[in-house]
């Protein structure tokens, strides 16, 4: 496991959303009241509105794994991590892209 827990740790803010349509790239404005919180000792806050979820993350592979308290739902992401921005795509456990054509959300760091 590579601890990349220092890196992500803060509040991350949904900035942008990008997919595509195999001809062109589509870009889709910021979510309002979407963030995801991470510490340092491996917990997050995901929140979306009025919604809350929390869990458990670790990185295997570079590969983000968030784990969903209570039914221990997971969710992979590639991370693409500078400063202030974070950049998730979808994958599969193992790393494989979830969409052929591309697909990622980006969050700027509060």
């Amino acid at each position: 496991m590579e601890n990349n827990s220092e890196n992500i740790a803060g509040k991350w803010t949904h900035a942008e959303s990008y997919s595509s349509n195999g001809a062109q790239e589509i870009k889709s404005g910021k979510i309002e009241d979407f963030n995801f919180e991470f510490d340092e000792k491996g917990n997050f806050k995901e929140r979306l509105s009025s919604k809350s979820l929390n869990g458990n993350y670790s990185f295997h592979n570079s590969v983000l794994h968030l784990n969903y308290k209570p039914t221990d739902s997971p969710a992979y992401f590639q991370v693409e991590l500078s400063k202030n921005k974070m950049t998730l795509q979808p994958v599969m456990e193992n790393g494989a892209l979830i969409c052929d054509e591309g697909c990622s959300s980006v969050f700027k760091r509060d």
